[in-house]
């Protein structure tokens, strides 16, 4: 994946709750690559933890990863209040 091509992460579907683990699972597209960010309860956008992409990626793009859930809250706030209610 080249640095260049990729400029934007996009939330795939709607996020989950993973009952076991008490947190928020987004589903993430980031170029060809997807992974996942899951957030944690009370602790906000610093407890974005980027999972399931390679090293690189979830390293050098976490901004963007990041930016995209940010994103969804914005657009979604309802459904991510509901969310967060499930926890």
């Amino acid at each position: 994946m080249k640095k260049s091509k990729v400029k934007k992460a996009t939330i795939v579907g709607e996020p989950v709750i993973d009952t076991s683990d008490k947190h928020i699972v987004y589903c993430v597209e980031l170029g060809e690559a997807r992974g996942n960010a899951w957030e944690y309860k009370d602790t906000g956008e610093a407890a974005i933890a980027v999972m399931n992409f390679e090293l690189s990626v979830a390293v050098e793009k976490r901004e963007l990863i990041r930016s995209a859930v940010t994103e969804w809250r914005a657009a979604n706030k309802d459904k991510y209040i509901g969310l967060l209610r499930q926890l």
